[in-house]
């Protein structure tokens, strides 16, 4: 009949009576399971030769053992990566394991190489990681919050016991980058490169020259070009103009809301609860939000002039979200000008 905890029942074909007798039990073969100390047995004895549906059965029935006793040794290998922080190569992927763990892989005996026995993806949950926020400080965030769960001889993996139903799960980190080559932004977006600049800035000094020799002012550059240069220069840069941070002035595809994601893997023999899904993925979300808010926070004590971008916005404010926090000031019947009283907050 199957064990739950094993694995469902088997389905087997449904086999016809040779006899039209009902009393006659007419049995066309015999099958006998053996578990030794090594593994199972199976054999099978017919009275006539093996039919079609004989094969069925067999091939039924030897798949649902062979996928017992994967989940047998998946089980046990990781109830003993759970006690002794150490994972069995057959349930990790050779990427995740430590440089001395694969020259040491010898040492485990392992047939099938890494990865042979190696459990279902059985949920997956992806952070959002603000552009901000440096994928070394994230990683290292995320690394930290994970450290007393973390498997010694592998890189980023972790494996966690659910309290309610004692299940055993391996967790893995994995960073995926944004790209970082710059790009042209888009046109009316404001942004500025090198050449733009220059190019306005000798636009610039040819109109002024033209109007000098026209019989204006000296040295006076015309409105439209003064408007042309600074609409390049000065605060359409996300970050940039007065007092701007270095390497703020230029923005790069990257630098205007590229975000990286960070990839939260959990592998299994049974489904995952909401200790993991839940309460762990809001615990490592929280720490990147907070990390996040004390980098905009420290940028903005040091640079006054300092601006944020359209993605910025939308992590401080997101769309459909409520805040979490209400503050209602009552200002003086006095104050007119709202928006210089704040200033002064």
């Amino acid at each position: 009949g199957g064990n739950a905890r094993f694995g469902s029942p088997m389905k087997l074909p449904r086999l016809r009576k040779h006899s039209a007798d009902p009393a006659v039990d007419f049995v066309p073969f015999q099958m006998l399971v053996e578990v030794t100390e090594h593994g199972v047995r199976l054999r099978m004895h017919t009275r006539s030769q093996q039919s079609r549906v004989e094969a069925v059965v067999f091939d039924t029935v030897r798949a649902y053992i062979l996928g017992v006793c994967k989940r047998v040794q998946q089980l046990l290998l990781l109830d003993e990566c759970h006690d002794k922080r150490v994972g069995h190569p057959s349930i990790l992927r050779a990427n995740w394991m430590s440089k001395t763990s694969l020259q040491n892989l010898a040492a485990w005996d392992v047939p099938g190489g890494p990865g042979l026995l190696l459990c279902n993806l059985v949920y997956s949950r992806t952070f959002v990681r603000n552009w901000r926020l440096r994928a070394e400080e994230a990683q290292s965030i995320l690394l930290a919050s994970l450290e007393y769960l973390a498997v010694q001889n592998c890189r980023r993996v972790f494996v966690i016991r659910e309290q309610a139903t004692k299940h055993v799960f391996l967790l893995h980190l994995s960073e995926e980058e944004p790209e970082k080559q710059d790009k042209p932004a888009p046109a009316g977006t404001g942004a500025a490169t090198p050449a733009s600049v220059a190019t306005a800035a000798t636009a610039a000094t040819g109109a002024s020259a033209a109007a000098t020799g026209a019989g204006a002012v000296p040295g006076a550059v015309p409105a439209a070009a003064t408007t042309s240069a600074s609409s390049m220069t000065s605060g359409n840069l996300a970050g940039g103009g007065k007092g701007a941070p270095p390497g703020k002035g230029l923005v790069s595809q990257r630098e205007r809301g590229s975000n990286g994601t960070i990839l939260l893997e959990v592998y299994g023999v049974y489904d995952v609860g909401t200790e993991i899904t839940h309460d762990l993925c809001n615990i490592l979300a929280k720490k990147l939000e907070v990390a996040t808010l004390t980098n905009f926070s420290q940028e903005m004590v040091r640079h006054a002039t300092f601006k944020l971008s359209h993605s910025d916005l939308s992590f401080l404010r997101p769309v459909g979200v409520t805040p979490d926090q209400r503050l209602r000031v009552e200002l003086p019947l006095a104050v007119t000008d709202y928006v210089a009283f704040l200033t002064y907050l």
